[in-house]
């Protein structure tokens, strides 16, 4: 394959412009260009042993480009170089809609074309090939950037609009569904009779003298043709409950229980959501909605937390093989400029049975370096067992730890302010990774759309 960068017609113009010439030995190929922003031409050879025995006509292509990919203005600084095992995987800055390679070096980013715009989060590769996000609202497409599914807009009180309320997390099932959180905002207060405290909560948004707007979410799975087909309300479930007693230090957080992620075990037909606020994650049945089990802080009269303290600032729950959970603990909630960790449990499987830790890792930070993690954060298990975790907040460091807890990789996502002359930090509430294999199924999968 011989490849030159411009747009010839000609031959001669076509070989004195060659920059690379490749031996393909496949029926086809993925390959990387040089640059973005750039036209090109290209041929193929054909071989019978060592004799050229005809050429193909000339092709031509371009890649768009734009200042996303420029790494003069935004840049994935690494830190850690990658290791032999993890040099072919891709990573993800959501707030910028950029992949990047295990090198620092742009290969892709979400197109402009339908309105997608540059500021996603939640970006995830699909087992279909495809990639899911939140823009706004839920939103699927090809590498192409050609939308494929769209879920339709939605204020609090469920009425269609152009506000957006979905947050947090965006994840595409087995079965060709689609799951995601939308918020319910409540007015709500706290009564204290004879019988202890008690939370009431009103079905409107508006200011009710005495009462507090109250977040709560709306768990909801939509068919392929936007249909609603199921939901959880976690208002209908944590009012009434030992939720009534929840003291925050900070008062305002009181009927802010916070989602902020969830998990769903398809084949087991359970969800796990986790509460930021509370400490905690709970495990639902599907579909009945039955709260199975509480991991993390319960509360009860007075103000002391009570719960098993594994918990703290928990984000992005996943089940991995034989009942184990792995999530990220932002560990916000107790020392001041504690770092997150890293927390693999192995859950309760009979009545008797107690939680237990199996595995930690205490993230690590640069000198200088902000210490304050209170949002966001994911973590992601590869195929040779060691951990993808994105550390979320200011400082969200992206790495790969192994089970002997060694870091062999790892970035940070920075954004260049020319009137300082200095480079910041980036802030992502969560990074995905895919692998080079996983990737090349996203390309042939977008030409199979088309």
């Amino acid at each position: 394959m011989q490849l030159a960068i411009g747009d010839f017609s000609s031959e001669d113009s076509f070989t004195a412009h060659l920059a690379s010439s490749q031996l393909v030995n496949q029926t086809h190929v993925v390959m990387e260009m040089p640059s973005f922003g750039v036209y090109y031409t290209w041929r193929i050879l054909y071989h019978k042993r060592d004799k050229v025995i005809g050429n193909s006509a000339l092709f031509h292509f371009n890649i768009g480009k734009n200042e996303r990919v420029d790494t003069s203005v935004l840049r994935l600084r690494i830190i850690q170089p990658a290791d032999s095992s993890h040099k072919d995987y891709y990573v993800s800055v959501n707030t910028a809609g950029v992949l990047y390679d295990m090198k620092g070096s742009p290969v892709w980013y979400i197109p402009d074309s339908s309105n997608l715009g540059p500021f996603e989060t939640d970006i995830k590769f699909t087992a279909d090939s495809t990639i899911t996000f939140l823009h706004g609202v839920p939103t699927e497409i090809n590498l192409n950037g050609d939308i494929l599914w769209k879920g339709k807009a939605y204020d609090v009180n469920g009425k269609d609009t152009t506000r957006y309320d979905y947050h947090h997390e965006f994840t595409k099932l087995a079965n060709g569904h689609y799951m995601t959180m939308r918020a319910e905002i409540l007015m709500c207060r706290t009564v204290s009779d004879q019988s202890g405290k008690h939370v009431d909560c009103t079905g409107s948004d508006k200011a009710i003298p005495g009462y507090k707007q109250a977040r709560f979410s709306i768990l909801t799975e939509y068919d392929i043709h936007g249909k609603e087909v199921w939901s959880w309300k976690s208002a209908e479930h944590l009012v009434g409950s030992d939720y009534d007693y929840f003291s925050p230090a900070d008062t305002n957080l009181k009927f802010d229980p916070h989602e902020n992620s969830f998990f769903f075990d398809e084949d087991k037909r359970v969800v796990y959501l986790g509460f930021r606020n509370l400490n905690r994650i709970l495990k639902i049945a599907y579909p009945e909605g039955r709260i199975i089990d509480i991991y993390g802080d319960t509360y009860r009269p007075g103000p002391e937390r009570q719960g098993d303290g594994l918990f703290c600032n928990p984000h992005c729950p996943r089940i991995l093989q034989g009942n184990e959970l792995l999530f990220f603990n932002n560990n916000s909630c107790q020392v001041r400029d504690s770092l997150p960790v890293v927390v693999l449990l192995r859950l309760p499987e009979a009545a008797k049975d107690s939680i237990r830790k199996l595995w930690d890792y205490v993230c690590s930070v640069e000198s200088g370096a902000s210490r304050t993690f209170n949002s966001g954060g994911s973590v992601a298990m590869l195929a040779d067992q060691s951990i993808f975790v994105c550390m979320g907040s200011q400082y969200s460091k992206v790495f790969i730890v192994t089970a002997s807890k060694e870091e062999v990789w790892s970035a940070l996502s920075e954004v260049w302010f020319p009137h300082e002359k200095k480079w910041k930090t980036r802030k992502q509430d969560r990074s995905a990774i895919i692998s080079r294999w996983n990737l090349e199924k996203l390309v042939w999968k977008a030409e199979y759309c088309q």
